[in-house]
């Protein structure tokens, strides 16, 4: 696994696990439209292969994976932007969305 970005309270080997390997982790798309708050996160690609993978754990205990490409792209630019003023953001809202082409999609959208 190459980490591209991760929370900075990712702390130890099984964080690490229930973000990328527990069978527990659900699909992100399961909660269109919902606000989670955010405990951990992990951007990241497997071996041999270009599509990046975010997953997420939210306070209340749940893990979430997407490959979503609109969604990682959002999520990660967010994180940039909040890095350059030293911050973090912890709620998020999955935002949806249909493409020109009639395709639906999730979208990353930080919550104040």
């Amino acid at each position: 696994m190459n980490i591209i970005t991760k929370s900075a309270n990712i702390a130890s080997s099984f964080d690490l696990y229930k973000l990328v390997q527990s069978p527990e982790r659900k699909k992100l798309t399961d909660i269109k439209g919902q606000t989670i708050e955010l405990d951990k996160w992990v951007l990241y690609t497997e071996p041999g292969k270009e599509m990046k993978l975010l997953s997420l754990s939210t306070v209340d205990g749940s893990a979430y994976c997407t490959n979503s490409a609109t969604f990682c792209r959002s999520f990660e630019s967010a994180v940039a932007m909040f890095a350059q003023f030293g911050e973090e953001f912890h709620k998020i809202r999955v935002a949806t969305g249909t493409s020109k082409n009639g395709r639906d999609y999730i979208e990353c959208v930080v919550v104040g």
